[in-house]
């Protein structure tokens, strides 16, 4: 009988002839698999064994799914699945409230308040604080500063990256997710200054040198991580850091990269 064992996909095991299997279950026949060539009925085109077919007495063997003389006609069945529809396989889990579909690829989950997406693995949720709305966005890739404007800019008019002048608000955005946030704030350059480049609160918060040497402007909230800002180099050829996320490891606290 074929079934759905391939070399490619998710790992089953690893190595021929005594293989290690890759903490999945495995029940090769002795030698097996060998991942041996095999010759087309062409006499020219050389196919390599990849798909897995079960013998009689129930052990495993690969051959190859294109077909070579001699073997691969002499297995006439077939062992087929479908997988039903499951949070836990199809969905982020803490994302999301349900799903529907009967059975995959056709599954929808249906989100929890504040995420969405078709797997529910976007957060994207506001709050509001001082007559201003806070939102978070985060999603499965990482992005750089430029991208993240640009995902604040899509969620409607007005939306900007946040900037953050009280403690109040920046413990608020951090409490919207524990991933590590993209802010508005940014590095001014040749002046050793940093502003928030956006919103209603377009001002210098923080001067001086790098290694938290300087000082926060006065009636200003700063929340330097230990160390930061450092303005390192990033060490591959683009410009040093300067852009400013909120939520910075184990601190929480801010870091500029």
């Amino acid at each position: 009988m074929w079934y759905g064992g391939r070399f490619q996909g998710k790992p089953i095991s690893s190595g021929v002839g005594t293989p290690t299997c890759l903490g999945a279950y495995c029940n090769y026949r002795t030698g097996e698999p060998n991942a041996s060539p095999c010759t087309a009925a062409d006499g020219v085109t050389v196919y390599r064994e990849r798909s897995l077919m079960i013998y009689s007495e129930g052990t495993w063997n690969d051959l190859s799914p294109e077909g070579c003389p001699g073997y691969s006609t002499a297995y006439n069945g077939a062992f087929c699945e479908r997988s039903l529809c499951s949070i836990q396989v199809d969905c982020v889990t803490a994302n999301t409230a349900s799903v529907s579909g009967g059975y995959a690829p056709s599954c929808t989950c249906t989100c929890k308040a504040g995420y969405r997406g078709a797997r529910c693995q976007v957060l994207d949720t506001t709050v509001t604080a001082n007559g201003t709305n806070y939102g978070a966005w985060c999603d499965a890739s990482p992005m750089n500063a430029t991208v993240a404007q640009s995902r604040c800019v899509a969620k409607g008019s007005g939306w900007t990256l946040a900037s953050i002048p009280t403690s109040g608000v920046d413990a608020m955005i951090r409490g919207l997710t524990t991933y590590t946030m993209w802010t508005g704030g940014t590095y001014v350059d040749g002046v050793d200054k940093y502003k928030w480049q956006y919103g209603r609160y377009g001002d210098l918060y923080f001067s001086g040198g790098p290694n938290s040497s300087g000082t926060c402007a006065e009636n200003m909230y700063c929340n330097w991580a230990p160390g930061q800002p450092d303005r390192a180099d990033c060490l591959d050829g683009s410009p040093l850091e300067k852009d400013i996320v909120t939520g910075w490891r184990t601190t929480q606290q801010w870091n500029d990269l």
